[in-house]
């Protein structure tokens, strides 16, 4: 049993086989000197330094803390990459305001049509139904 980092996604597997490893053991450090962010060692280490801020030293062999301004620029990524998920959730949820608009407009206009005929008029719930059995039927 070892520890076990991965030299790319800095994925932690502790006290592990490493035939249990999801890749091939050369894509990882075995035992790796991570005493400047955690402490222990095996399933008793314990993190003191957020793994977003862990990187590789020059020869591979260590896990170090980032510097100030490589947290920053971390940092500056993941509230990037948040501002840009809000921004897709509110398309989202424009496009899907838009079509429950559009939706409701055509049932107006269907139901004028019913009503001309004097069938009764179908509800959004009809609707709503009827769009769901399109779906699942294929």
């Amino acid at each position: 049993m070892a520890d076990f980092i991965h030299k790319t996604t800095m994925a932690l597997h502790l006290s592990m086989d490493p035939t249990e490893l999801p890749e091939a053991v050369g894509n990882y450090l075995v035992n790796p000197d991570m005493t400047v962010v955690g402490t222990g060692v095996g399933n008793g280490f314990h993190a003191t330094v957020p793994f977003q801020y862990w990187k590789l030293d020059e020869p591979g062999n260590a896990v170090l803390e980032m510097t100030a301004g490589e947290k920053a620029a971390v940092d500056a990524a993941a509230a990037a990459a948040l501002i840009v998920g809000e921004k897709e959730s509110a398309k989202v949820e424009i496009d899907r305001r838009v079509f429950k608009a559009f939706l409701e407009l055509q049932i107006e206009a269907f139901n004028t049509l019913r009503a001309f005929h004097s069938l009764a008029p179908y509800t959004m719930d009809q609707l709503r139904t009827a769009l769901r059995n399109k779906v699942d039927a294929g």
